[in-house]
């Protein structure tokens, strides 16, 4: 019995249950701020990541003597984005080193490839799982083979980067 001699149930007062709801309301909207900012931050960090590996591969493939350097970027099968950098005989890649190998970002993220065709249209390929894009840089001038000029990560929550390819140099820039 309570002091006022009525039974004492043990429920909540309508103020405890209030507060109660208002704390989980604050809580779940600071969850849903974090997720929005990790995502974000997997798009940038795939980005730059991919401009510091394609940097790397290019300047591999001006100063390594005998073999062939090439850049490759996986979806690896439901794990996400992978660049590689290899060294060898490309007719045999199996056999090739691995010179660095890196992760991206996860499966989260969306990869997009922009070519340009002989006709001077544009082709964008969406990397699946399983799918590679590959690039060849001469050794003379560290200058892309392919007609890249865009690849684009983009993230869950419509946040996306770019990075411009200048195939006469062989540089990437990231657009921000």
């Amino acid at each position: 019995m309570g002091k006022n001699g009525r039974p004492d149930n043990g429920g909540f007062s309508l103020v405890e249950l209030i507060v109660v709801v208002l704390i989980t309301a604050i809580l779940s909207g600071g969850v849903a701020t974090s997720v929005v900012i990790l995502h974000d931050a997997d798009v940038t960090a795939a980005s730059k990541k991919l401009v510091s590996m394609l940097t790397t591969a290019r300047s591999y493939t001006v100063s390594k003597s005998g073999g062939t350097v090439w850049f490759e970027i996986a979806k690896e099968d439901g794990g996400g984005f992978y660049a590689y950098i290899y060294h060898g005989d490309k007719s045999a890649p199996d056999d090739a080193d691995i010179l660095s190998k890196e992760k991206l970002g996860g499966k989260s993220l969306t990869l997009d490839v922009t070519k340009e065709k002989d006709d001077g249209t544009q082709e964008i390929t969406r990397l699946e799982d399983g799918q590679t894009v590959q690039f060849n840089f001469i050794k003379s001038s560290g200058a892309l083979l392919e007609k890249y000029t865009d690849i684009t990560f983009s993230g869950g929550n419509d946040k996306s980067e770019n990075i411009i390819v200048i195939n006469e140099t062989g540089r990437c820039i990231r657009d921000i």
